[in-house]
């Protein structure tokens, strides 16, 4: 530890507040450390979730501690902080944005799931099944799942039941949650479910932009399901060891970002709604798409 970060507590402390660039150095002390930094770094984030719900008023938005502690856990394959990973991906959209980053909402988070997980996808599957969690984090979590299969921890039967009944109980659009769902199934080469996933197709329930036409859909799938070519590369990608190159690119640390004391940026309410208007927009031209498909192969 060189002079000024002398103490596991000043390594972690240097890691919150503002960031107007990454922290490098820092990150790398604090992994360099991790036997006295790790345990300070879960308590850092388990204060936070003392009082989930009052989250939002506590937490500065310009605090990237939370973020840097939940990353570098990862990287440390942290198993003791994985029980405190699943109730922090089953928060209300909003308190995940504000503790941790937009970003980690649709993609980002099935690493540090897997890695944390020990083995245990108890937690994993409470996140498929939480109703209150995002749908693009419980996505996350089926192909967490999925990863699990693959290495052995989750019989794929189980998993299949399990990711083939949330696909088919949200009806509501916009939603991503059948999508999701089907998205890991595709790489268990969930043929056996060929009727349900055209039944999906045939409701709207999944974005055929997204996964192609049914019939190509299925036979991409019993390609996975032969090769595992697809759930190999996953596998492979939650391993990414190198916790710089998993996030240092993120835009939150460009000198484009919203900084402090400058323009905020728009609420989280706010972006989920345009996002929401526009999923609804490619849904009406999906829609307009699948009758004009349908009818030319009635002709």
């Amino acid at each position: 530890m060189n002079a000024a970060l002398s103490t596991p507590e000043a390594l972690v402390e240097a890691l919150q507040g503002p960031s107007p660039s990454y922290k490098r150095a820092e990150v790398d002390a604090v992994v360099a450390n991790a036997t006295e930094t790790a345990p300070l770094l879960l308590a850092l984030l388990d204060g936070l979730m003392s009082d989930p719900d009052t989250i939002e008023e506590r937490l500065d938005p310009n605090d990237f501690g939370p973020l840097y502690a939940f990353v570098s856990l990862s990287q440390l394959r942290y198993e003791a902080a994985h029980d405190t990973f699943v109730r922090i991906a089953r928060l209300p959209t909003d308190a995940f944005e504000v503790l941790l980053a937009e970003g980690l909402v649709t993609e980002g988070l099935t690493a540090p799931l897997v890695r944390t997980a020990g083995g245990r996808t108890d937690g994993l599957r409470a996140i498929v099944l939480d109703d209150d969690a995002d749908n693009y984090i419980r996505a996350q979590a089926a192909e967490a799942l999925a990863i699990m299969v693959h290495r052995g921890h989750a019989e794929r039967g189980e998993v299949l039941e399990l990711l083939s009944q949330v696909m088919i109980s949200d009806s509501d659009w916009p939603s991503f949650l059948p999508a999701g769902m089907l998205a890991a199934m595709f790489l268990l080469g969930a043929v056996e479910y060929s009727d349900l996933i055209a039944k999906a197709f045939d409701e709207d329930l999944v974005d055929p932009v997204m996964f192609g036409d049914l019939d190509d859909t299925l036979d991409d799938m019993e390609k996975e399901r032969r090769t595992r070519a697809g759930l190999q590369q996953a596998s492979d990608a939650a391993d990414l060891n190198d916790v710089h190159r998993s996030m240092s690119w993120w835009y939150c640390f460009s000198p484009e970002a919203p900084r402090l004391g400058g323009l905020a940026p728009a609420s989280a309410k706010d972006q989920r709604q345009a996002r929401a208007r526009a999923e609804k927009r490619k849904h009406a031209n999906r829609k307009q798409k699948s009758a004009r498909k349908r009818q030319r192969r009635k002709k």
